[in-house]
Formats: structure tokens, C-alpha cells, sequence
């Protein structure tokens, strides 16, 4: 019965925002986490957006790597991502990523995510910009038809340096599906509001890869 009313509630909530979007955008990542010895591990992700469809209109670019280390059920990482935009524009940021996790139930888990960034541009004299980040996550695991999928549900507001202000909030529905024991898929809708801008509708895909 708890499964039928989550898959309910996501479901709901990936229409009801979707139907006010005014643009839409395609998002495809390929994520990989490699573990190490006492709890150490590197994390390496790549990302295309695209404005039109999959693999057509190609508007951002970027690339993560990050090393982090696990401790009890909290892990901190320390994160270097390089976006580049359309037109040559660089966009660099440095963050750090705290998270912690806490099992509700056996199959439901909550996932709370700190995230502070500073952000600048190449070859810009505007100065750096700071942005902290919170992303609260309610996810649970279940078995359809002997495959293995990880519905969630999550929100991000954020609260960015320029402004002193709230300046953006993102709201996911998706799943993941186990493909084998290190492969997973992971399909999803995100809305996306910001101050002063129309709201934006993604569609994201892409593959998780753990070693």
C-alpha cells in the first residue's frame, strides 16, 4: 500500500508542475563513483544539455571530479565542476558536498545534501559568487517485475551571494533502475524556479556507475 502511494504522489507531482512549464531542456549524465580503502572514494561525472531533444542543440557542457571520504553514516567530499556554455563561455566552481542519510523504514530512506559553491566565470571581472545549496531527498526501493527500482522524490532550494536572496528551487521526480550489481539508470522530470526567470521543465536521463 506504501509503494501504490508514493508511485501516486511522484507521479502527481511530475504532472502538476510540468503542465506550467514555458521551456523545457534535456539533460543526459553519465555519473561514476569508485570506492576505496577506509571509506576514501573518487566521484567523476560528465553532463550535456540540450534545448531542443536528446542529443540535438547542444547548450551546456560540463565535467565533476571530487574526492570524498565516508565517515559513519555522514560523507564529505571536496568537488571541482567546469561548465562551458554556449558561445565559449567557462563557468568554474569549487564546492563542498556534506550528506547525510537515515533509514525510515527498510525500504524508505531520507537523504539530507549541504552543498556550499563558489562560482566565477573565466575571463570575467565580475566578481565570485557564492551559492548554498540544501537538497532534501525521500526515497524508497521496490521490485517490479524481479527488477530492482528506487523511486524519489526531492527538493533543492537554494540561496545565492548575489542577492543575499532565495534564488532558485528545484523540485525531482524520477527512478532509478538496477541494471546489474554497478550499472544503474537513472530517468527523471525537474522543475526548476528562478527569481525573475521562466520556469524551466528537464527532462534528465542517464547511467550510474559503481565500482
Amino acid at each position: 500500500m506504501k509503494n501504490l502511494l508514493i508511485s501516486i504522489f511522484l507521479m502527481f507531482s511530475l504532472f502538476a508542475f510540468s503542465s506550467t512549464v514555458t521551456s523545457h531542456q534535456q539533460w543526459f549524465s553519465n555519473k561514476f563513483k569508485y570506492s576505496l580503502k577506509n571509506g576514501y572514494f573518487i566521484t567523476l561525472s560528465e553532463q550535456h544539455k540540450y534545448t531542443e531533444h536528446y542529443f540535438d542543440c547542444l547548450c551546456v557542457r560540463n565535467w565533476v571530479g571530487g574526492f570524498g571520504k565516508k565517515i559513519g553514516k555522514y560523507s564529505v567530499s571536496l568537488n571541482y565542476k567546469q561548465e562551458q556554455h554556449r558561445g565559449g563561455l567557462i563557468e568554474e566552481r569549487f564546492f563542498v558536498d556534506l550528506v547525510r542519510s537515515l533509514r525510515l523504514t527498510k525500504k524508505y530512506k531520507f537523504t539530507v545534501r549541504e552543498r556550499l559553491e563558489r562560482r566565477h566565470f573565466k575571463h570575467s571581472l565580475e566578481k565570485a559568487r557564492y551559492r548554498l545549496r540544501l537538497l532534501l531527498k525521500v526515497s524508497c526501493r521496490i521490485s517490479i517485475f524481479n527488477c530492482t527500482c528506487t523511486p524519489y522524490f526531492s527538493v533543492e532550494p537554494q540561496f545565492s551571494s548575489l542577492g543575499n536572496r532565495l534564488s532558485r528551487n528545484r523540485i525531482y521526480a524520477g527512478t532509478k533502475v538496477e541494471l546489474n550489481k554497478k550499472v544503474k539508470l537513472d530517468i527523471g522530470y525537474m522543475r526548476e524556479d528562478n527569481v525573475g526567470k521562466e520556469a524551466k521543465g528537464v527532462f534528465f536521463s542517464g547511467f550510474d556507475f559503481s565500482f
